[in-house]
């Protein structure tokens, strides 16, 4: 090996059961390639006995906490690949062996796609935060599939709450064909398991919520509690990453495609391919702040005169989005926040 080098590069291809690497020098030289089994957790170890200080390259993919955390502890630094631009750049991934010795080239040739990495404290938060989200997301998965319930018999829940108390005495009362009854009746169950959980996590967010200064600053918004600012604040991260707040209005899923052809330009969908948790608290944010905020109510009125309720909706979290972008990037409250103008509409 050439003890030379100032720095090795290790490109590694994450599995759920395995991790394929490949340690480059500056130069592009291999100096090694080979597999390890992530049970066996002899790959941290083997890039800490390295004599070439080691820089580490990993996808971010699903289960990359781990290994994240294990370089950390070993004081192995670390950067992350952004997985979609990555394949824009190599084209179809082919093989492990590639795949991991294409992360240390580009990173080597200052042209890798980074993602941005949460600190341990984000990370932890995210958890917490996400875990809430899916006990909500579970529950509202059961009011759906009550209500499919009640339409298959052609029945309607006169009660606005499906499961408020008086709903939930009516369903009981029902007298539906086999197995109807016993599914209602565990989805009622479920519901009331679900809601001690959501309540005892929602007491661990608010706990949380109290030290994070990033979470205060945007609880300054109307209608915005301590659970959605402080996943909007652990979702965003350090907001210098963002180049604009267009950059962190196209995270959000905002800002829609544009494909031109000659002279004409076209406007299509949002993208699919964003942060859905931030997504789904600007969304949840808006309702609130269109009953107390009387610019942005103005602005959705007209917005629903014109483009319907869906697109103005987004025409809103889109503006949101910037706004909170400039709150977090000039350290303001709303109030005083210099907020964008009317070129948000989509």
């Amino acid at each position: 090996m050439n003890t030379q080098q100032e720095f090795w590069y290790a490109g590694i291809d994450l599995h759920k059961k395995y991790a394929y690497v490949t340690i480059m020098d500056k130069l592009g030289y291999i100096q090694h390639q080979g597999r390890f089994n992530n049970q066996d957790k002899k790959l941290v170890p083997a890039l800490a006995a390295s004599q070439i200080p080691i820089q580490a390259i990993i996808e971010s993919t699903y289960g990359w906490y781990w290994l994240g955390e294990a370089l950390e502890h070993a004081k192995i630094p670390y950067v992350l690949a952004h997985p979609k631009k990555v394949h824009d750049v190599v084209g179809r991934k082919k093989t492990d062996k590639e795949d991991s010795k294409a992360l240390a080239d580009l990173y080597r040739t200052n042209l890798l796609p980074t993602a941005y990495v949460p600190t341990p404290e984000e990370r932890s938060l995210r958890e917490l935060l996400r875990f809430r989200f899916r006990l909500v997301e579970q529950k509202s998965s059961c009011q759906r599939r009550l209500r499919d319930i009640l339409a298959k018999h052609n029945l309607e829940c006169e009660y606005t709450d499906i499961l408020g108390k008086s709903a939930k005495e009516w369903l009981k009362g029902l007298n539906l064909p086999f197995p109807y009854n016993a599914e209602i009746i565990t989805l009622l169950n479920l519901t009331e398991h679900l809601d001690n959980s959501i309540a005892e996590y929602t007491l661990k967010v608010k706990e949380q919520s109290t030290d994070n200064k990033t979470a205060k600053l945007l609880a300054t918004i109307p209608g915005i509690g301590e659970i959605l600012s402080l996943l909007l604040a652990v979702e965003i991260g350090n907001i210098t990453r963002f180049r604009n707040d267009r950059a962190l209005s196209s995270y959000a899923g905002l800002v829609p495609s544009v494909s031109s052809s000659g002279d004409k330009t076209h406007l299509g969908e949002t993208s699919s391919k964003s942060n859905p948790y931030i997504r789904w608290a600007l969304a949840e944010a808006i309702t609130h702040v269109i009953k107390k905020d009387p610019a942005y109510k103005k602005f959705y009125d007209r917005l629903v005169e014109r483009k319907g309720k869906p697109k103005a909706r987004v025409a809103v979290m889109n503006k949101l989005a910037r706004a909170i972008y400039f709150m977090l990037n000039k350290q303001v409250p709303f109030k005083i926040t210099e907020l964008p103008d009317d070129k948000t509409e989509t």
